[in-house]
């Protein structure tokens, strides 16, 4: 896919630039004054937030084939989650981020992203290797497939009737039965796609479906989509629901622990993305709104905040980061719903 392609070439392109810069940087350290330095610092924060951003979109872009029925290419979706599991192992907290957008319009496209991207940190918190990272990726990324089947039902606005949910549940079925046609999955196991597909509305006691399977009777890389595949839905708004905000919905998934969901998921789960997520929007005891910018793994309360409204309501033109734990002056007072904040069109 030529613009795919691209994509992948110009990331190269930049990262080659960052470290030529660097390099030139260190040699000079002597002679650069500190504005040349936060400049530089600045031009290497864009580019990564340029990269992040065009493969969060290329990743839309290609799962929306997908529900527009074209044929799955399974080497180029590999290709595609083998960049995204680079930027996470890179702790790329800007791709992270991306997943607390906006995604009522398009959600059923944004929703297989976000979980794919929230599946591979959760993997991180259980100390997968790169080989397994990429087979839970790929999995996750395609879990929801079988949905193009029932779109005419998936987009309605009103609730559900019990014989329109029987044929939305009839999803993972289908997902399995279009995956096991896929030929091109190169270095994954073709099994492990199918099998999550099947099975990632399974529940830990037994409770889900469509085999009412239990415990470690459910796919290993199933348990991990299911957990996240909830989670991800909870935090963004849907046409016949509201959304609540993350550490309610950390809140909700910890209280099935042991019923619903893995526990050892679980706990991957709140430990990657703590208490307060990256992306989640802050108050600060100085009155001052911020988002959550990275977690402190050894601090959970204290995590790197950018402050983007001051204590009056007013945006600031530049953004301050601050990290909480070596700032004594500042703390959390909680959690602010996005929906009650005056955001600006371009969003942080």
């Amino acid at each position: 896919m030529p613009r795919l392609r691209e994509l992948v070439r110009r990331q190269a392109d930049l990262k080659r630039e960052v470290r030529q810069t660097k390099k030139k940087s260190k040699g000079e350290a002597a002679e650069v004054s500190f504005p040349r330095q936060a400049l530089e610092s600045a031009r290497d924060l864009g580019t990564e937030r340029r990269v992040s951003k065009e493969i969060y979109e290329e990743a839309l872009s290609l799962i929306k084939e997908v529900f527009d029925g074209k044929t799955i290419k399974g080497r180029w979706l590999n290709e595609l989650v083998t960049r995204i599991a680079n930027r996470l192992l890179m702790k790329d907290m800007l791709l992270l981020n991306l997943v607390n957008r906006s995604t009522e319009e398009n959600y059923l496209y944004a929703h297989s992203v976000n979980t794919c991207i929230l599946a591979i940190q959760v993997g991180l918190g259980l100390d997968y290797n790169k080989s397994k990272l990429m087979q839970l990726g790929l999995a996750s990324l395609l879990h929801d497939v079988g949905m193009v089947r029932v779109l005419d039902i998936v987009f309605k606005s009103d609730k559900l009737t019990i014989e329109e949910y029987t044929r939305v549940k009839e999803h993972s079925l289908q997902g399995a039965k279009m995956l096991s046609q896929v030929a091109d999955w190169r270095d994954i196991d073709r099994e492990i796609p199918q099998a999550v597909a099947r099975e990632h509305h399974e529940r830990y006691n037994g409770t889900g479906y469509p085999q009412g399977l239990k415990q470690e009777e459910i796919n290993e890389y199933a348990r991990i989509v299911g957990l996240v595949d909830v989670y991800e839905a909870l935090t963004h708004q849907r046409s016949y629901r509201e959304k609540i905000l993350p550490h309610q919905a950390l809140k909700k998934v910890a209280d099935e622990s042991g019923k619903l969901f893995e526990p050892d998921v679980v706990k991957a789960l709140i430990n990657q993305l703590t208490i307060y997520p990256v992306g989640s929007l802050v108050q600060l005891s100085s009155g001052e709104i911020a988002r959550v910018g990275a977690p402190n793994k050894d601090f959970p309360l204290r995590p790197v905040v950018n402050i983007i409204f001051d204590k009056q309501g007013g945006r600031l033109d530049r953004l301050r980061s601050i990290d909480l734990s070596r700032d004594g002056d500042y703390h959390i007072k909680g959690p602010v719903d996005e929906r009650l904040v005056c955001m600006s069109s371009t969003g942080i």
